[in-house]
This record gives C-alpha cells, sequence and structure tokens, in this order.
C-alpha cells in the first residue's frame, strides 16, 4: 500500500480473503483503505492491463494502444497521466505518434448513449457486410468524439464512473481501419448515401477540422506529459505521492 503497487496490493488483499479470518477483519484502518484504493483501480484494470502488455512488445504497439485509450476515455484523469507519462519517457515518442496518427481510418459518429457502443458496432460491421465488403480485412473500435470542451466525460472517469461519460456527449464514434485501397472503395460507397446505418441510425462523416483537432490534442497531451516525471502503469498513487513529496522538499 504504501508503495502503491496495486498489482501487488490485489494480490495481498487475495491472500488475506483467503485466510478467512472473520466478518471484521477489513475494519481494521489499513486493509480498509488498501481495499478503497483497490476499487478506484478495478474498473480501468483491463484497459491497463492492455496498455502494460502492449508497452513491452513495442513503442509503436503501446503509442498505437495509448491513441485508443485516450480517444475511447475509459480511464480517468490518474491513469491517463500515468500512461502519458510512461509514454513520453522515450525519446521517439513524438515521432511514433505521428505515424499512428498517420494510420488509415474511416470514422462515424452516431447518436447514441456510450452504453450503446458495441451494439452499434456490431451493427456497423454487419451492414458493411451487406454492401458487399470484406469485414475480415476491417478493423473496427469504438471512440469519443474528442474536443478541449469534453469536461464532462472526464469527470464521470474521474469519479470511476466511465459509462457514466455517455451523459456529456450522447455520441459513439465508430473507426474502421483496414487496407488504404479497401478503405477509398469503402468511403467512396457510403458518401452521399447516409451509409453504413446502425439501429436505425445515420452516421456523420469525421471532418477534416475535427480530425486536425483530435490529432492536435493527442500531441498536446503527449508534449504535456512529457514535461512530467514518469508514472509506473500499477503504481499509480505511489508515483504521484512520491513526486508531491520531492515538490515539497
Amino acid at each position: 500500500l504504501a508503495a502503491g503497487d496495486l498489482l501487488k496490493l490485489q494480490h495481498a488483499l487475495a491472500v488475506v480473503a483467503r485466510l478467512d479470518l472473520g466478518p471484521r477483519a477489513m475494519d481494521d484502518p489499513c486493509l480498509a483503505k488498501a481495499r478503497e484504493r483497490l476499487e478506484t483501480w478495478t474498473p480501468y484494470a483491463p484497459y491497463l492491463n492492455r496498455l502494460d502488455k502492449d508497452m513491452r512488445r513495442g513503442l509503436r504497439e503501446f503509442c498505437t494502444s495509448w491513441v485508443e485509450t485516450m480517444e475511447a476515455g475509459v480511464l480517468s484523469r490518474e491513469w491517463e497521466d500515468a500512461a502519458s507519462r510512461q509514454l513520453a519517457r522515450h525519446t521517439e515518442a513524438g515521432a511514433v505518434l505521428e505515424e499512428v496518427l498517420r494510420t488509415a481510418g474511416l470514422r462515424w459518429t452516431y447518436s447514441a448513449p456510450w452504453r450503446e457502443r458495441n451494439r452499434i458496432m456490431a451493427m456497423v460491421q454487419v451492414r458493411l457486410s451487406e454492401l458487399g465488403f470484406d469485414v475480415l480485412a476491417l478493423r473496427l473500435r469504438v471512440a469519443r468524439p474528442m474536443s478541449a470542451g469534453d469536461e464532462a466525460v472526464a469527470a464521470a472517469s474521474e469519479q470511476g464512473r466511465p459509462e457514466e461519460g455517455e451523459a456529456a456527449t450522447g455520441v459513439v464514434v465508430v473507426v474502421v481501419e483496414g487496407p488504404a485501397v479497401l478503405l477509398s472503395h469503402l468511403q467512396r460507397t457510403c458518401a452521399g448515401r447516409d451509409e453504413p446505418t446502425a439501429l436505425g441510425l445515420r452516421p456523420a462523416p469525421e471532418t477534416a477540422a475535427a480530425a486536425d483537432t483530435r490529432r492536435s490534442l493527442l500531441r498536446d497531451r503527449l508534449s504535456q506529459a512529457s514535461a512530467e516525471p514518469p508514472m509506473d502503469l500499477t503504481m499509480c498513487g505511489g508515483a504521484r505521492r512520491a513526486s508531491q513529496r520531492r515538490g515539497a522538499h
């Protein structure tokens, strides 16, 4: 707990639970604090584990995972900072980010609650297949629209409620990636036809201005993180407290 290593903390609490120390064991102040701290981390564990795994695979994979995580808005600001600082510690991160931002892709926005994101994505995939496209050659993922004013999404995530960010945006962005030739054909087919529809909803393609804003925000986020000390993805709380203590001296 003092070190802030949440993976070790999770294991330690599991060991305590197996000891069967009685119903009041967790009333111990230290254990109660540990459980409270772990509960703030648990909702984000799948996303942090993926970032950690991709970080070990290589810088390009880590940067790609970081971009997708930032665009989806599934982490609290604290954990976004941890991931951003971890990426920024690499001297080539800026150049790799530019490569990732040039990845070919199409983006369609649907007016739907964030909780419907997986259904929307699945229906887009079905519709693309109906339009005659080889969906196995495409990769679909979901994102939120990025703008400097999306504070409510961050506020919801900060309180451990990533699903409630839907109240701020009310939209789901479906990102389609794949071979450039296939994407070009897909774009021509869907242009002017309000396709691909999903759950009866018509999409709005990403504008050039929105794309520029999205890329600029990601560049700014990485640039800001480069000025801060690195934070381990499994030790966010401990790293932050250590940084604060250093600043106090």
